[in-house]
């Protein structure tokens, strides 16, 4: 994840210093990373729950972290999909590998509040929102228009916690998780 985090800032860097060919050139190695974080991802979050299950953390607690942790990456793969699609139209490109970086810092912010004892964390799901329409904002002041991804992407990453929330407190769900964390 902290590869993860360096390649962004530093291929944001390379664009902003107009060094496009390595930025692409770059950006084969970040796609092998983004896939080796989401195959970290799901085992981690699978050990995450496990943990939380030997600690005697509530069936519930650890059922909605699980299907966060399990959304976040899912909704991270889709942005970075994208992203890789539009490789070649900027425009497109640069807000989706933004959405991807905020689909990230969702379930760790919403992970570290839970581990404070505090769910649904509010504070957590405002700042998540207020990351994820700043794309929209971004959209709206330097282009005048809003692109599509920036409307439904932000509220894809504000309607997770809901979905995990939902998902989390099915009985398929957690029989799921115990099989999952076992």
């Amino acid at each position: 994840l902290t590869l993860w985090f360096a390649l962004f800032v530093a291929q944001t860097l390379l664009v902003a210093t107009r060094r496009t060919p390595t930025h692409r050139r770059l950006g084969v190695f970040g796609g092998v990373t983004a896939v080796a974080l989401v195959v970290v991802g799901f085992v981690t979050a699978t050990e995450s729950a496990r943990q939380m299950t030997l600690r005697g953390d509530s069936v519930d607690s650890v059922a909605f972290l699980f299907a966060l942790s399990l959304s976040g990456f899912a909704s991270f793969a889709v942005f970075e999909v994208g992203g890789l699609w539009h490789r070649r139209r900027p425009e497109l490109h640069k807000r989706y590998m933004a959405l991807a970086m905020i689909a990230l810092l969702g379930p760790g912010v919403f992970r570290l509040f839970a581990m404070l004892g505090i769910l649904p964390p509010p504070f957590a799901f405002v700042f998540v929102g207020l990351a994820a329409f700043s794309v929209t904002t971004f959209d709206w002041l330097s282009q005048r228009r809003v692109y599509s991804v920036s409307l439904w992407g932000p509220g894809l990453l504000l309607l997770l916690p809901v979905l995990a929330n939902t998902v989390g407190a099915l009985p398929a769900w957690r029989t799921f998780t115990a099989w999952v964390v076992q």
